[in-house]
This record gives structure tokens, C-alpha cells and sequence, in this order.
């Protein structure tokens, strides 16, 4: 197994996600070009949002239950 959370992005990956679920990709874009519009949201807290993506720690919770870990 990788020690990747995430694999690779790749154009083939990107082409199977997008054969998968045709419509999602455009769902993502609509969504984030509505709520990244100006006036949408302030400029701090685009931001934080910005900062805070980063941190967020699911895929390390996945990755502790995963290896028999308990959520708490």
C-alpha cells in the first residue's frame, strides 16, 4: 500500500473521474465559481478558507481508523 492519503493526479485519473461521475466535475465548478464570486464571500474569510483547507484533518482520521484506530 502507498503511503500517499491521496494518489497522484494524473490526466488518465482525472479522465476516469470524469468518466465515472460526468457530472460532478461540472456540478464542483459551478458551485466553486458561485461561492468564489466577488462579493460572494468577504476577502478574509476567502483566506481562511484558503488557510484552513490545508489543515483539515480527515484523511488522517480515515488513515488512524484504518489501522484500528477508535474516532473519539
Amino acid at each position: 500500500m502507498s503511503d500517499l492519503l491521496y494518489p497522484t493526479s494524473t490526466n488518465a485519473l482525472a479522465q476516469r473521474r470524469k468518466a465515472l461521475t460526468p457530472d460532478a466535475e461540472e456540478v464542483f465548478k459551478v458551485f466553486s465559481q458561485t461561492v468564489f464570486a466577488d462579493g460572494a464571500l468577504d476577502a478574509k474569510t476567502k483566506q481562511l478558507i484558503a488557510v484552513a483547507r490545508p489543515c483539515h484533518p480527515v484523511p488522517l482520521l480515515h488513515q488512524g481508523l484504518h489501522e484500528g484506530g477508535t474516532a473519539a
